[in-house]
Formats: C-alpha cells, structure tokens, sequence
C-alpha cells in the first residue's frame, strides 16, 4: 500500500476517480474474502449500490461490479487467498 502512495504521490497527473475505483473494488473484493460468500456479496450490493438493485440473472452477471467479483472469485489468486486464511477445502 506504502509503495502504491508514494507511485501515486509521485505521478504529475493525479486521477481521482481512477484511484477511488480501485479503493472501492479492493474494498468489495476484502468483503468477499471475509464473508466467504460471493452471493451474500452481491446480495449486499444490490442493497447498497443504486445501479445494481433492479438487475437480476444475467443482467446483473454482466454488471462490470458483479462481472469483477465473480472473476475475481474463480482466479487462481482469490483460491490461495482462501487457502490461506483458512477457507478453502485445501487449507491446512
């Protein structure tokens, strides 16, 4: 995260909403860990995110929010994240 700042500081254009993005995927990707629960996490999506609350089946699949988290989910990366916080069928 320090090294992300100082990149971020170090740049002479700053995009904001770009930044703010990522902040906000990370945040729903920590959720997504910690719940364990990929559709209790778009469930609380839908709740609290305007754009997604009238979408449903493959609608809101490709919502690029839902999109993200469900590839997110499947990744080789997300799989050793759960392996090692005690999630996964293979963690140890």
């Amino acid at each position: 995260m320090e090294e992300a700042a100082r990149a971020y500081v170090a740049t002479s254009e700053r995009d904001f909403a770009a930044v703010t993005e990522a902040v906000i995927a990370s945040a729903q990707r920590v959720a997504l860990l910690v719940s364990d629960d990929l559709l209790g996490t778009v469930q609380v999506l839908q709740r609290t995110e305007r754009d997604l609350r009238e979408l449903s089946g493959p609608r809101l699949v490709s919502h690029p929010t839902v999109s993200r988290l469900v590839r997110f989910w499947v990744s080789p990366e997300a799989e050793a994240l759960r392996q090692r916080m005690g999630l996964s069928e293979g963690a140890s």
